[in-house]
């Protein structure tokens, strides 16, 4: 009858274990748009390695050489792996802990408490193994075990959005650096051409059939042009030690500039992007958003935690051991001891500090709720300029190429005018100003047309894959 005494209310206790007291976690509405996108349909695996349909080796190998050796994406990994960590600390606590204690002392006891007989003075030895548990009663361990478990999804999608948006930074800064070579290609052709006008207009002057107004004129056209090659060299020099940190790049190999590899002489065209999205599925594509709502999740289950710290906790004990005066004594029958118990701890009164625990869960989970719809809000932001970008600069290539094209010709003709004598210098000046210029800003038109595709590709979820864990 005792037995059963004991064992009823231990039955009990575990059968009513694992009762979350936390709320119950349900996606914040948020007003999304009805539809998106046009007719045809991203596909998940090209959007998982975008820089590949970018068909340039470089690209594709700056690109993996950042993924595997970008400090900033191995911190992430390794906050992955502290979460890892952590997750396995809060999953002990499902289990009993054993631990051993081993306590040797010799004591010299107070004559008036001394019984007849007792040797004084007289050594003591204690040996003993615990074993200790805690019954889950109000479902502390588990919603413990709920935040670690969405912490570690946090990371592990928090590493994927770092992994997403180092891989467009490297992009970027690549179509950067061969946009300003261009662009330096230009500047130096240009530098040659007014040279040449310069020139025209001198042999003009010493004929006399031009004035000094027209050859100053000439040599500042020309200056110009030199002085803008300082500025796109430090640019250029700039982006190479950037790319070189993005990729991985010890600081010898920066400082020494370290080959970056064999770059194109002239910007590429972006491929096209098809894609067609519903809202629901953007959410769950984006790693931004997943770990934001993992951080929401997690914080949801501490308050489960919070509440169950103000509720009764139950927890057993057993104890085995031996103690005896005489260590030769210690492993016979009579030396052994052991203790069974069980303790029932509640609060009673803690000048508010459980309440206000509860109270500071719930305003950390209204905080990550906030940050999860504001993350949500960015993320449509950015694919909506993405789109928007990746459309219109379309558009500004063209216009660009008609551009440059009408100025080139213009230039051809003033060129061919100033050499027979039938043109004004200032006509081929401003014939050669209007084609660099046209050309300068056609550079610039399809290296922002390669940065909104690899912007939209990135808004889009790319650059990661979910059966990746780190």
């Amino acid at each position: 009858m005792r037995k059963i005494t004991l064992i009823l209310p231990a039955a009990a206790a575990i059968l009513a274990a694992g009762c979350s007291l936390a709320p119950r976690y349900e996606r914040p509405q948020e007003a999304l748009p009805s539809s998106m996108g046009p007719s045809a349909v991203a596909d998940s695996v090209r959007l998982d390695a975008w820089w590949t349909q970018f068909n340039d080796p470089t690209l594709t190998k700056l690109v993996e050489k950042a993924l595997a050796e970008n400090t900033d994406l191995q911190k992430a990994y390794n906050g992955v792996k502290a979460s890892r960590a952590a997750l396995g600390i809060t999953r002990a606590d499902y289990f009993p802990s054993l631990s051993a204690n081993s306590s040797d002392a010799r004591k010299d006891t107070s004559d008036r408490l001394l019984t007849p007989g007792q040797p004084d003075p007289a050594n003591l030895f204690y040996h003993y193994g615990m074993l200790s548990y805690e019954v889950d009663l109000f479902g502390r361990i588990a919603s413990s075990n709920k935040a670690a478990r969405e912490d570690l999804l946090g990371s592990e999608y928090g590493a994927a959005s770092m992994k997403s948006l180092v891989a467009a930074q490297t992009a970027i800064t690549y179509y950067n650096l061969v946009a300003a070579r261009e662009q330096l290609a230009v500047t130096l052709k240009s530098v040659e051409t007014r040279r040449r006008s310069l020139k025209i207009v001198e042999d003009r002057y010493a004929a006399g059939y031009g004035n000094d107004s027209e050859r100053q004129q000439a040599v500042s056209e020309l200056a110009s042009a030199e002085a803008t090659l300082p500025d796109l060299k430090k640019s250029i020099a700039s982006l190479e030690s950037s790319l070189r940190l993005l990729v991985g790049e010890d600081a010898a190999a920066i400082w020494n500039e370290a080959p970056i590899g064999e770059l194109p002489q002239a910007l590429p065209e972006p491929p096209e992007v098809s894609w067609d999205v519903t809202p629901a599925s953007l959410l769950d594509r984006r790693p931004d958003v997943l770990s934001a709502e993992a951080s929401l999740k997690a914080a949801n289950a501490r308050i489960g935690v919070a509440r169950a710290q103000r509720l009764p906790s139950i927890s057993i004990s057993a104890i085995l051991g031996t103690s005896d005066t005489k260590w030769d004594g210690l492993f016979e029958g009579p030396s052994q001891t052991w203790t069974l118990s069980g303790n029932l701890a509640a609060p009673i009164f803690d000048f508010g500090r459980s309440r206000n625990r509860v109270k500071s869960a719930k305003a950390a989970a209204e905080a990550a709720e906030i940050n999860y719809r504001a993350v949500v809000r960015n993320a449509f932001l950015e694919l909506r300029n993405a789109a928007t970008a990746a459309d219109l600069s379309r558009e500004s290539v063209l216009a660009r190429a008609k551009q440059d094209e009408a100025w080139t010709r213009s230039l051809a003709i003033a060129e061919e005018r100033a050499r027979t004598g039938y043109a004004d210098p200032l006509e081929l000046l401003d014939a050669e100003r209007s084609q660099m210029a046209a050309q300068l800003a056609l550079v610039s038109a399809k290296r922002d047309r390669l940065v909104a595709a690899v912007n939209l590709c990135r808004a889009l979820g790319g650059g990661w894959s979910a059966a990746e864990k780190k």
